[in-house]
């Protein structure tokens, strides 16, 4: 009767193998604290992440205090420099209206024939180039009203507001 009662007991050497062991966890309160550990570590990551998306979000200070007259003092330009600065951002918004004009068209192209991966393509590179045109046409917007401003300021300007 002893040898049954001994051969039915556990064996203390080898741990239990199931689910958990599968898991790398080999002791149910060791798994238990480094889960709560792992918790607590991504909950300090994702407080760090959204404090830094909050300053990120933050409406940025209007750090410029020069005037469009002490920059070009402060830069050494004349007028002849400026007229000409203001004519070759003109120029290249142009040339890339044009660049625009074909990428947008191109994407109504191929929405037309139902090729949405191509069109999707050409509306990432309208928007670049949208970019390139807003930038420049500011640039020159800035020089020729002699006035330095945000893109804000000269969406309004357009718009006439």
């Amino acid at each position: 009767m002893e040898d049954l009662k001994n051969s039915n007991s556990k064996k203390k050497g080898k741990p239990k193998k199931g689910v958990l062991w599968l898991l790398g966890v080999t002791n149910i309160k060791e798994g238990l604290e480094s889960t709560a550990e792992s918790i607590s570590e991504s909950g300090g990551r994702v407080k760090k992440l959204f404090g830094m998306y909050k300053n990120w979000l933050k409406k940025p200070e209007n750090t410029r205090t020069e005037s469009f007259e002490e920059a070009v003092r402060r830069l050494r330009l004349s007028k002849d420099d400026l007229a000409k600065r203001q004519r070759e951002y003109t120029i290249t918004t142009l040339a890339f209206v044009v660049a625009l004009s074909f990428a947008l068209s191109m994407m109504v192209f191929a929405l037309a024939q139902g090729q949405f991966a191509s069109a999707f393509t050409n509306l990432c590179i309208s928007l670049f180039v949208g970019a390139i045109v807003f930038y420049n046409a500011m640039r020159a917007w800035q020089i020729k009203n002699r006035k330095l401003c945000t893109a804000r300021e000269f969406i309004s300007a357009l718009l006439g507001k």
